[in-house]
């Protein structure tokens, strides 16, 4: 059926190839097919250098996925950072990242982190942020010199928060 230039297209999503595609300069449409929406809870998983050694933590986190956009959120309220060195990532996205948005990239996406407490080492009270690369986030501070660095898990403490926002696509 058609409804004011919308067409549903079977179960399959709702088609907007009647609507006026965009004509600016080196733009191209590839798709006018909205074919997925859902939202719900995931899990996120601290690591330091890759595994989960020692490490306890409340967290939880919810998603919505909106086409190929998803837009995260996220809270971890650690008690106990572990002993591991190396760099602090959180795994357990609800989806992988698909790198092929952005050409020339291995990041898909990104965050920001809107609240942080207990963290030493970095100029960590401004432009936190975080990059999204295949199934999990590299946390990221700026150091004495304002260069961005992945957040290590040394300058992580046993009652360390961390809440996040961000978007990447799936």
């Amino acid at each position: 059926t058609s409804n004011d230039g919308l067409k549903f297209a079977s179960g399959k999503g709702i088609d907007f190839s009647a609507q006026t595609a965009t004509s600016a300069t080196d733009s191209t449409t590839t798709s006018e097919l909205f074919d997925h929406y859902e939202e719900g809870t995931w899990t996120p998983i601290p690591k330091i250098n890759h595994v989960t050694t020692g490490i306890t933590a409340s967290v939880n986190g919810a998603y919505t996925k909106i086409g190929k956009l998803v837009h995260i959120s996220f809270k971890c309220n650690f008690s106990d950072k572990g002993s591991s060195g190396g760099q602090f990532t959180i795994h357990g996205l609800p989806f992988a990242e698909d790198g092929t948005y952005i050409s020339g990239s291995s990041t898909g996406g990104g965050g920001f982190i809107f609240y942080q407490t207990n963290l030493s080492g970095l100029s960590v009270d401004q432009n936190m942020t975080f990059r999204v690369e295949s199934s999990m986030m590299y946390m990221q501070g700026l150091n004495s010199d304002n260069l961005t660095v992945i957040i290590a898990g040394s300058e992580l403490a046993d009652n360390t928060n961390i809440y996040g926002h961000g978007w990447y696509y799936a």
